[in-house]
């Protein structure tokens, strides 16, 4: 019991740390004054205050793309909770995003102690609350932090799944991925990971397919709301946005961007718009099969060092404008040494957590590497889109260096 109030109060200490670490980097303006700032982020502060103004149907027509609506939700519900006026919706979402980064540092402990005890886990915690990435990106109104959290949930809930019958975990793992995807609809893709993922978890092939059926129907449910409602307001299937077929097409073709953009807008709605650019990119694509993997493998290319630090300072220089720039300088390199440290070492943890058994969470971690490379190879790179994997590596890589010498003795038997 002991042992167990002290695991709580150091984990609580951990937390408070990693709030303090973030305060000063806190951004509270007004969306006029910031919006500027935000990049594509700002799209899902737009989606946030058509909501609270009642005109979703027409803000998805004023982009070339319509934004997944968990984010603008997030941000609408703070705004109302905090009687702020749609012009205020950054502060209250930026309080909420802290909260979910300190959900998050509690979310990696936990996993980490199912994983390897709760020593390891604290040290984990800790990790992740000095992590520069993550002191940097949750500060402002940006979906890493919210589609993050869930996808830690989702883990939480796949390593606690007992062997045989689960129900409840399943319903509850397949309603959280319905939620992620409504962050981000790219999580679609994972579904067949946690199939997978669930059926090696359960270790017999009746429960396994039971498991599969009760994701999918908790997914279902989950996105079926959303989807009912574009297929009444935009007359089309649309999953959850329209995001990833005007990426795919947008960055695997030979026309220009401004191009692309005037084509789409060119198209009434949001459901024509997927429509075309999903045809005119398997179009652009049969017709140059070796144009199309040429820019895959270079954007690959582009994950390497000079670009990923000079995406970083200026994402700081953007967002910081009033800092000294050495902090920017502190910052990109501080994140690339923490990637470069962390790669190598969530290797060898995962290696070492497979081979003594937590072989479910090993093959998550494969596949989630497996899903965010492919990933890179299809749209345009940011350092910033492998956030959500960082958390993720800091598990298998605290365990390798929890290990110590016993870990690298392993590596030479």
């Amino acid at each position: 019991m002991r042992q167990m109030r002290s695991y709580y109060v150091l984990l609580g200490l951990i937390m408070l740390l990693a709030a303090l670490l973030r305060l000063p980097w806190l951004r509270t303006g007004a969306v006029e004054a910031d919006l500027a700032l935000m990049g594509d982020e700002s799209n899902y502060v737009f989606s946030a205050v058509a909501m609270l103004e009642g005109r979703l149907a027409e803000q998805d027509r004023v982009l070339p793309w319509m934004r997944a609506p968990l984010m603008p939700l997030v941000t609408a519900g703070a705004a109302l909770i905090s009687r702020s006026s749609p012009a205020w919706t950054i502060a209250p979402t930026i309080v909420v995003n802290l909260g979910l980064l300190l959900a998050l540092v509690g979310l990696v402990a936990g996993i980490t102690r199912l994983l390897a005890g709760p020593q390891v886990a604290l040290a984990a915690a800790l990790g992740l609350a000095l992590l520069p990435s993550w002191i940097f990106y949750p500060q402002w109104v940006l979906s890493e932090t919210l589609y993050t959290t869930l996808l830690l949930w989702i883990l939480w809930f796949v390593l606690r799944t007992p062997p045989g019958y689960a129900l409840r975990h399943w319903l509850a793992i397949g309603a959280l991925l319905g939620l992620t995807a409504l962050c981000r609809s790219s999580a679609l893709t994972l579904v067949p990971l946690l199939w997978l993922a669930v059926a090696w978890q359960t270790r017999r092939w009746r429960p396994a397919l039971a498991g599969v059926a009760a994701i999918t129907l908790a997914l279902g449910v989950v996105l079926a709301p959303w989807v009912l409602r574009n297929a009444l307001v935009h007359g089309g299937l649309i999953m959850v946005d329209t995001t990833g077929a005007y990426n795919l097409w947008q960055d695997n073709t030979p026309l220009d961007r401004a191009t692309v953009k005037a084509t789409i807008l060119d198209l009434p709605g949001p459901a024509e718009r997927q429509a075309y650019a999903s045809a005119a990119f398997r179009r652009d694509l049969l017709a140059d099969p070796g144009r199309f993997g040429g820019a895959a493998l270079g954007r690959v290319g582009r994950t390497l060092l000079p670009e990923q630090i000079a995406e970083s300072r200026n994402d700081w220089l953007r967002l910081y404008p009033n800092h000294a720039p050495a902090w920017a300088e502190l910052y990109a390199f501080g994140s690339l040494l923490g990637h470069l440290l962390l790669l190598p070492l969530a290797l060898l943890g995962t290696a070492r957590l497979w081979r003594g058994g937590q072989r479910t969470f090993a093959l998550l971690v494969a596949g989630l590497t497996a899903h965010y490379l492919f990933q890179s190879m299809l749209i345009h790179y940011s350092p910033r889109f492998f956030v959500p994997l960082l958390p993720v590596y800091l598990i298998p890589a605290t365990v390798a260096l929890a290990a110590g010498r016993a870990g690298w003795g392993w590596l030479g038997r």
